[in-house]
């Protein structure tokens, strides 16, 4: 490890499957890593406070993928998301504690392209429609949504994303009819 602290240079590092929880040190709260573009840390066990140090870290990183990374929260994703961000790939899959303050930072990125996000028990409407309103609207080109992101409606119900209603299994339980729960899928 003492080691990767002084590459500083780095233009790439895939750690993936490094368990952070059990003991793993990534090295960006002690040091910048100005050169590194991309970097793949899924299923790491990371936390919001790792991605906190990348954000700050990492100031020029274009792709990034965090995907299954269960303890990531809101605060941390939104850390990533300063004004000045280069990123353009982010896979946010497999985070269920992201909602709608997540959506809404990710929607500021000014680089951003390609977006996957999914399986999120708390996101709504309002979160998602953030993209069409955001800095990266006119960036975005690639926005993946998993079949399972459930997104509350304004009636309380549940919108499946990328499902024909006639396939969904999960319409709204608490509307009367189908048209009022109908499932989006998003084209950006």
């Amino acid at each position: 490890m003492a080691k990767l602290l002084q590459c500083t240079s780095l233009i790439s590092l895939n750690a993936e499957i490094w368990d952070l929880a059990a003991g793993g040190f990534l090295p960006f709260n002690t040091n910048k890593f100005p050169f590194l573009r991309t970097l793949q840390l899924p299923f790491c066990n990371m936390s919001s406070e790792d991605l906190k140090a990348i954000a700050n870290g990492c100031p020029n990183l274009e792709v990034l993928r965090i995907d299954s990374n269960r303890s990531i929260e809101n605060s941390g994703v939104s850390a990533i998301c300063r004004s000045d961000s280069k990123l353009e790939f982010l896979n946010l899959l497999n985070i269920p504690y992201l909602s709608d303050p997540a959506l809404i930072a990710l929607a500021e990125l000014p680089a951003l392209k390609t977006l996957y996000i999914g399986v999120m028990h708390e996101a709504t409407e309002n979160g998602l429609m953030a993209f069409a309103r955001g800095r990266s609207a006119t960036s975005l080109d690639t926005l993946v949504l998993l079949p399972t992101l459930a997104l509350r409606t304004r009636c309380g119900g549940v919108l499946c994303m990328g499902v024909r209603v006639s396939e969904c299994e999960n319409v709204c339980a608490w509307c009367e009819s189908v048209s009022e729960c109908e499932c989006v899928s998003v084209s950006v």
